[in-house]
């Protein structure tokens, strides 16, 4: 493990990396969010080739508006940034949809930014263990852009049942897996999981400090999963920026149960990218699970999270710099 956690600020972690060129990865998307990269990368890194990927959900009632919207902020995209390159997929696509694109992606060059702020975790997860398994990225940063803010009520609707994230699935049987959720606003269909752990021992990831309003919802969540107060429950605090806070503790918790680690990434995405990293140390004995919604509210999130000096709330996580893993 490094002894070191490569991770800040975007405009100030990505020149301290000594890149030349990157290929940027972002996603086309109703929110504002996926216009920040756009807007702030040109000013620190010189972009190679630019792919954007636009995920469509299934049809429904929001389809015209987040239409509308995705292609408002592609045409922003499209103003910032030279010979931009569309993918459009499925939320449901197979894995094996990606397989091709990840490789272009790989091809175009060996260091490559991927901004994760609007991309759904199964494509996201997918790609980034994708280029960690290829020979020929030999420098990778995720970015994480924070929205202004998240609306009250439900923001999704139609969540499919709980599985693996593709790519992130368990090999090895393990009867009676650790139980990790990654603590966020909504349950979703995780509560029946949450149950059928029984009497195993049962862990929260809970960003922290949340701030308020997350802070209320974060602890509605707590109290809608807790099935039985009867059941060991430990809750460990982490920054919901601090990915690498993140995995050391996830790899902790996976030492002592020999890597039989059941991983629901509800929470924050740096925690949801920590739980990818350490399945990838755990043999096959651990799995990444999420309940994926089909349908988003055009609302989603609003606006782009701001610094004290008014610069985008970008955050970069170094995970491999000259060939060499940093996690």
């Amino acid at each position: 493990m490094a002894a070191f956690s490569p991770w800040g600020p975007l405009r100030w972690i990505l020149p301290k990396i000594g890149v030349e060129n990157w290929t940027l990865v972002g996603g086309a998307s109703f929110e504002d969010r996926c216009t920040a990269i756009a807007t702030s990368l040109p000013a620190v890194a010189r972009i190679a080739a630019s792919f954007f990927l636009r995920i469509d959900d299934p049809p429904s009632r929001f389809s015209r508006e987040i239409a509308t919207l995705t292609e408002r902020n592609l045409e922003i995209v499209r103003t910032l940034l030279p010979a931009v390159n569309v993918h459009r997929e499925s939320l449901r696509a197979e894995p094996s949809k990606w397989v091709p694109i990840a490789a272009q992606i790989a091809a175009q060059s060996g260091s490559i930014v991927i901004d994760i702020s609007t991309l759904p975790k199964r494509v996201w997860l997918f790609l980034i263990k994708r280029f960690l398994d290829s020979p020929t990225v030999t420098d990778l940063v995720v970015c994480y852009t924070r929205p202004q803010l998240y609306p009250e009520g439900p923001l999704t609707q139609d969540a499919l049942p709980v599985e693996s994230i593709p790519g992130h699935g368990r090999i090895i049987a393990a009867p009676t897996p650790t139980l990790v959720v990654g603590i966020g606003y909504v349950a979703f269909n995780v509560n029946e999981l949450v149950e059928q752990s029984g009497n195993s021992k049962l862990k929260f990831i809970f960003p922290f400090p949340p701030g308020s309003p997350a802070f209320r919802r974060n602890w509605k969540l707590v109290d809608q999963l807790m099935p039985d107060a009867r059941i060991p429950l430990e809750i460990r605090r982490i920054h919901a920026m601090d990915m690498f806070a993140a995995l050391s503790w996830l790899r902790t918790v996976g030492s002592e149960c020999s890597g039989m680690l059941d991983m629901v990434a509800l929470g924050p995405k740096p925690h949801a990218l920590a739980m990818g990293l350490a399945y990838r140390g755990m043999r096959g004995n651990a799995q990444v699970l999420y309940s994926q919604p089909l349908i988003y509210r055009p609302d989603y999130s609003k606006g782009i999270g701001v610094n004290s000096d008014g610069s985008a709330a970008s955050f970069g996580y170094c995970l491999r710099r000259g060939g060499t893993d940093l996690f």
